[in-house]
């Protein structure tokens, strides 16, 4: 039997414990784009509860007041089943309530402010804007009475007016979509606006039946055809966000607060969102803000890799990374 020592002794082998290189990981972006997309959604989605109080960011330090008008209103039918309400964007026009027969809009009733608005209507001075509108349309028949179409068209910003005359089948329209009356969710409307002149403070400046004032946003027809006749069919949601402006001595004007500052991160998200979101949705307002907020975030990650990666390159090196990723989020920040 061999003689145990050292040289001969067994040996405990070491398990080889292999080093891997540390890796820094970068700061996730999660923060800023809820922070980016939310911002964005204020703007973009009417119903949106961060849309409330929310204002146009710009470069101007002009002092405003910002004020949303909720309020519903209804949507009859005449003796043949047909009904229609035009939601105006002008605070002192409101809405007001139509017959569609065929390609023709009549029967228009007179311009009556919106709730609310008298507070404000005789402040000298008193100029307004839109941040966004949103309408949502519902029936609100009994199930066994629940017959008709149910539909949302929109006059483009560009025209202005509705008359008598309007083709409704036409490009005179820049969204029209329906639903059967009995649609769960009913119809959502998000109307666009001309770019830069709806950004302009303007007057109140109620039109004459049958014209209806646009102010750069475009105007929505909530319409029924083939509901009972006779008969209150549907309920309309209106919730508009305006900014307003007074002259300088006023109550009003020592309330108000300069303007949010410019963003080009917010705005340029707002366009993407606006590109992708179509005027007219079959659905709720949640389906809205699904959408709305789909497209939101999908910009804030786009924009802040873009942004990292820029600045990334430019600090250069694997600190340079976690470096460029640190200062994409106090850049695009925009609490």
């Amino acid at each position: 039997m061999p003689i145990k020592n050292k040289r001969n002794a067994p040996r405990s082998r070491k398990r080889r414990q292999s080093v891997r290189p540390r890796r820094l990981r970068p700061v996730r972006s999660m923060a800023v784009s809820s922070n980016l997309a939310r911002a964005v959604c204020s703007l973009a989605d009417p119903f949106c509860p961060a849309a409330y109080g929310a204002k146009y960011p710009d470069s101007a330090s002009t002092k405003t007041l910002a004020w949303t008008m909720e309020t519903y209103a209804p949507l009859f039918t005449d003796a043949n089943g047909l009904g229609a309400t035009i939601i105006s964007p002008d605070p002192a026009e409101g809405f007001r309530t139509a017959t569609i027969v065929g390609s023709s809009v009549t029967a228009i009733s007179a311009a009556s402010a919106y709730p609310g608005y008298s507070n404000f209507s005789a402040v000298p001075g008193i100029q307004y804007r839109i941040v966004s509108m949103g309408v949502h349309a519902v029936s609100t028949l009994a199930a066994m009475n629940n017959s008709g179409t149910l539909g949302i068209l929109n006059v483009p910003a560009s025209s202005g007016t509705v008359g008598a005359t309007v083709n409704i089948g036409s490009t005179q329209y820049s969204a029209n979509s329906r639903v059967p009356m009995n649609s769960p969710g009913g119809m959502t409307s998000v109307p666009r606006n001309d770019g830069q002149s709806a950004r302009l403070f303007t007057y109140s400046d109620p039109q004459a039946s049958p014209y209806v004032r646009a102010a750069g946003w475009d105007i929505p027809i909530v319409y029924v055809a083939g509901g009972p006749p006779n008969s209150t069919v549907g309920q309309i949601r209106v919730v508009i966000h305006y900014e307003f402006t007074f002259a300088s001595g006023t109550v009003f004007n020592q309330a108000a607060t300069p303007a949010a500052q410019e963003n080009d991160a917010l705005t340029s998200g707002y366009n993407f969102v606006m590109r992708r979101l179509t005027p007219v949705i079959k659905g709720g307002t949640e389906q809205v803000e699904r959408l709305t907020m789909a497209a939101a975030n999908s910009f804030g990650q786009t924009a802040f890799r873009a942004g990292a990666t820029a600045l990334g390159g430019f600090f250069g090196g694997p600190s340079g990374a976690l470096t460029g990723y640190s200062a994409a989020n106090l850049i695009m920040d925009v609490n």
